[in-house]
C-alpha cells in the first residue's frame, strides 16, 4: 500500500515507470523510495518540495540505475522510459 498507493509506483508490463503519488503536496515536503528492483533496473522515486533535502532540485523525480528518466516541478502523475537492461558477461 505504501509503494503503490502513497508513493504511487504503478506496476506495468512494459518498460515504462509510472508514478501517481497520493501524498498531499502541501503536507509533505519530501519523500524517497529507493533501491526498488523494477524490470531489472534499480528505481528511485523522490519528491523534494524545496530542493534542499536531496540536493537534486525541486520536484518529483524518477531515477533508473541512478540516472533521472523523468521529472516534474509539481507532485503529479509522471511516466519515464526505462533504459535498456545491461547484459552481464558470464565467463565459464
Amino acid at each position: 500500500m505504501i509503494i503503490s498507493g502513497l508513493v504511487g509506483l504503478r506496476p506495468r508490463l512494459d518498460n515504462v515507470v509510472e508514478v501517481n503519488s497520493l501524498v498531499p503536496a502541501k503536507k509533505w515536503d519530501w519523500f524517497c523510495l529507493d533501491n526498488v528492483l523494477y524490470h531489472g533496473r534499480i528505481i528511485t522515486i523522490l519528491w523534494d518540495k524545496t530542493g534542499s533535502k536531496y540536493n537534486m532540485g525541486k520536484g518529483l523525480r524518477i531515477l533508473a540505475n541512478g540516472k533521472v528518466i523523468e521529472q516534474s516541478k509539481t507532485l503529479t502523475r509522471i511516466r519515464g522510459q526505462l533504459p535498456p537492461v545491461k547484459k552481464k558477461n558470464i565467463g565459464i
